[in-house]
């Protein structure tokens, strides 16, 4: 899947509608769609694309990364 190598962090704030890998230790734990984004309290929401569910990320905890897929797919 073709996605930018720089981290979000690294490229300003995450806005909603962006597709994004979430990476913990190196690993892909999820993929989705950002919610919403909270850079003041270090927090990101996505919306999950294997499941729906949204979830809450500490950005300290993960590493978002955008894909330029059109849809992104559960691993």
């Amino acid at each position: 899947m073709p996605r930018d190598d720089r981290p979000a962090a690294d490229r300003g704030q995450l806005r909603p509608g962006e597709r994004v890998e979430v990476h913990r230790d190196a690993v892909v734990h999820h993929l989705g769609i950002v919610d919403e984004a909270a850079p003041h309290l270090g927090v990101v929401w996505i919306r999950d694309a294997g499941t729906g569910i949204r979830r809450m990320l500490s950005r300290d905890e993960v590493v978002l990364h955008p894909c330029r897929t059109e849809r992104p797919e559960h691993r």
